[in-house]
């Protein structure tokens, strides 16, 4: 059910549908956006949501309960507790006591287990490290973030869009022979008339398993 993220075309994957002219990577691949999984072929996506983990997660929705223990504060969902922890309170509070503002909620109903957002368990603190470095973390926290990139990727930045003349930045797949050649593209960066002046310094690129910075130089 799971594969390597960079044989699987992230269009088809996470926009339903792929642009690119014979794209040679694979699509027939579905992702579970409540366990973070790639169904690989996607006919095995049905068994996948007939499973007891999934089950299990889906049950819970999105209104999960959790404990923030430097505010001592009860919250419902994900959303909430991001928007919790990114707060002036909660960061006022994690100064004042000395602590890091970017904690792990912990479950109300077991105070001394961390909550893991991510698989969507709650852990004994003694085995947190442990479930941490597991191989089933790994592969959903890989997925997220692989999503994550790609999703910002697509969007607009603080008021600064960039676009090409000629329809899309998909730079397609690119062959050996040509990134040993070099990709020329014309690329028209706006600025919203309410954003903030910008230098752009750097470029971060979308390559299909990772996000990195090019060695371009503007």
């Amino acid at each position: 059910m799971t594969t390597a993220l960079y044989q699987v075309c992230s269009q088809q994957l996470f926009a339903g549908g792929c642009s690119i002219v014979q794209c040679p990577l694979r699509h027939d691949a579905k992702f579970c956006d409540i366990c973070s999984v790639v169904c690989l072929p996607d006919t095995v996506y049905a068994a996948h949501i007939r499973g007891a983990p999934h089950r299990a997660k889906a049950a819970m929705g999105r209104d999960i309960a959790l404990l923030c223990e430097i505010c001592q504060l009860h919250l419902t969902g994900e959303a909430i507790w991001v928007e919790h922890i990114n707060g002036t309170a909660h960061q006022s509070r994690a100064q004042a006591t000395g602590r890091s503002a970017a904690i792990y909620p912990r479950d109300p109903t077991r105070p001394t287990a961390i909550f893991c957002l991510l698989c969507k368990r709650a852990i004994d603190a003694n085995s947190w490290s442990s479930h941490m470095h597991s191989g089933a973390h790994q592969r959903y926290q890989r997925n997220a973030l692989h999503r994550s990139r790609f999703e910002q990727a697509e969007q607009d930045q603080r008021g600064v869009t960039v676009s090409d003349p000629n329809g899309g930045l998909d730079f397609g797949t690119v062959s050996l022979d040509e990134s040993q050649r070099g990709l020329q593209r014309q690329l028209v960066v706006t600025l919203h008339p309410s954003a903030s002046p910008v230098s752009i310094t750097s470029l971060l690129v979308f390559t299909g398993t990772v996000a990195g910075e090019s060695p371009y130089v503007f």
